[in-house]
């Protein structure tokens, strides 16, 4: 799997009919449903301070919500662990713009001071 920069001017053909989306954050409880439950009897757990750590580094950005949220799930089941740390929090943000992050486009008018310092 290669991120859209990788994939070479043959492939921008296949994204004429692409259009964009402006998403505005989420609210904050519809941020904590998204990352404890997202599915029923989701076993994913956060210590204290971990998913406020979260909220505050994505500003409750949908995709940064899935990005950071997907990193965090894949290093913890790697580790067999079920709760979250705000070390594994600051591990998945890394690990999330590692692979590909920073290709998002935003003029960060809808994301917070941290949001944007990140981006």
């Amino acid at each position: 799997m290669r991120p859209f920069h990788a994939l070479g001017p043959e492939w921008a053909s296949r994204f004429v009919g692409a259009r964009t989306l402006k998403l505005g954050c989420l609210d904050r409880q519809s941020s904590i449903r998204l990352l404890t439950s997202p599915q029923p009897d989701f076993p994913l757990r956060y210590a204290p301070g971990a998913l406020n750590h979260l909220l505050e580094i994505t500003g409750c950005q949908p995709f940064l919500l899935q990005a950071v949220a997907g990193e965090l799930v894949r290093q913890l089941n790697k580790e067999k662990r079920m709760t979250a740390t705000v070390v594994d929090v600051d591990n998945a943000v890394a690990l999330a713009f590692e692979a590909g992050v920073t290709t998002v486009s935003t003029s960060g008018t809808m994301l917070g001071p941290t949001v944007r310092l990140l981006l």
